[in-house]
């Protein structure tokens, strides 16, 4: 029930429906994070094959290589994210399911649906946003998408990789098939 060239699709789930988010897919993130990481990887496989000639490892060659790999499973679920990455949003009769997966990794966070008020379009918060999506994912923290709701005191953000059309257009469906969720 999507519309062309946005970056959603509607699906009835049994009782419910989900909405369907695209990966954001920034090509020029992509580019550069894979780059990067093409380039930390050999570095770092350089380090590993020294520290091995040189058994055992100082303590400084050691944090670097835990540094190092730490930094390679970050960005490796970024690009992850960018060319895989898909968001959820499931509404049952009784709650909103967010899904944020990427590579078979990810978070998942439930909230009740008679708790949930202002479900809202929102226009990106910072002005180099605006026409541009985030590379993170969704998910940590409050979140950073373009619709917002209100759980329990606090504002939820979701739709990372979404532009503000898809935002509305999804609002304006969940809306009509929930009213209650438009109340502040």
């Amino acid at each position: 029930m999507g519309t062309a060239g946005l970056r959603h699709r509607i699906r009835m789930r049994g009782t419910g429906f989900v909405v369907l988010c695209d990966p954001p897919r920034e090509w020029v993130d992509i580019a550069v994070a894979g780059l990067w990481l093409g380039g930390w990887v050999y570095w770092g496989g350089r380090t590993v094959v020294d520290i091995v000639a040189a058994w055992p490892p100082s303590p400084s060659q050691a944090a670097q290589s835990a540094v190092w790999a730490a930094l390679c499973v970050v960005v490796a679920w970024l690009l992850a994210w960018q060319l895989a990455g898909r968001e959820e949003l499931e509404f049952t009769a009784t709650e909103l399911v967010h899904r944020c997966r990427a590579a078979g990794v990810g978070r998942t966070r439930r909230f009740r649906l008679d708790r949930v008020r202002g479900f809202r379009a929102v226009p990106r918060e910072h002005p180099l946003l605006k026409k541009r999506t985030p590379m993170a994912p969704p998910g940590l923290g409050r979140g950073h998408g373009v619709i917002a709701f209100d759980h329990d005191g606090r504002t939820v953000q979701v739709g990372a990789g979404l532009r503000d059309a898809d935002a509305r257009a999804i609002v304006a469906e969940v809306t009509r098939r929930f009213p209650r969720l438009a109340e502040p």
